[in-house]
């Protein structure tokens, strides 16, 4: 019978915008071999930083949410991209829906789930904002705040841009578990 050989640990990148994400990775990174780098990006900084990761000996870069699916179109391999699912939304609207009935969902361009369902569920008016850059997701945002809508669900690159607004409004995040 063949003696087995003891994996190699490997080197993987968490590239998040989500100290909290970071914190449960590090959790379960913990008792593990694996060598793991952690840097805090958005989707426009993130694909420069995955780069650098793999360049820099990482094998495999993680990362969630709008960021990651920019980080996988710019790299196209290397990235495990974690989407945000119609249950992480449905649990931050659920969430969001004891505060306002409207509430600004905003989503990368490439995120898709299923507002009319969503909205028949928890009897809510979703107002969805889809963006591609930082510039396109602040305008909407602005536009929602001046029809009066101003509670946002969202992720990181939304919170980030939230609080650049200046306004003083409450933001759900959405985020996988």
């Amino acid at each position: 019978m063949p003696q087995s050989q003891a994996q190699p640990p490997y080197r993987l990148a968490l590239l998040a915008h989500s100290h909290e994400l970071a914190k449960h990775v590090r959790m379960v990174m913990r008792d593990r071999s694996d060598e793991m780098i952690y840097e805090f990006v958005d989707f426009e900084t993130g694909p420069a930083m995955a780069r650098a990761c793999l360049e820099a000996g990482s094998e495999v870069v993680i990362c969630h949410g709008g960021t990651g699916n920019a980080i996988l179109r710019s790299l196209g391999h290397s990235v495990v991209a974690i989407d945000r699912t119609d249950m992480d939304v449905i649990k931050a609207l659920r969430r969001a829906k004891q505060v306002s009935d409207h509430v600004i969902l905003a989503a990368y361009r490439d995120e898709r789930h299923d507002l009319e369902e969503m909205e028949a569920l928890l009897d809510l008016k979703i107002h969805h904002i889809s963006y591609e850059t930082h510039d396109a997701l602040f305008r909407e945002i602005n536009i929602a705040y001046e029809r009066g809508i101003h509670l946002l669900v969202g992720g990181g690159g939304e919170q980030e841009i939230h609080g650049k607004s200046g306004r003083n409004r409450l933001c759900h995040r959405a985020q996988p578990a």
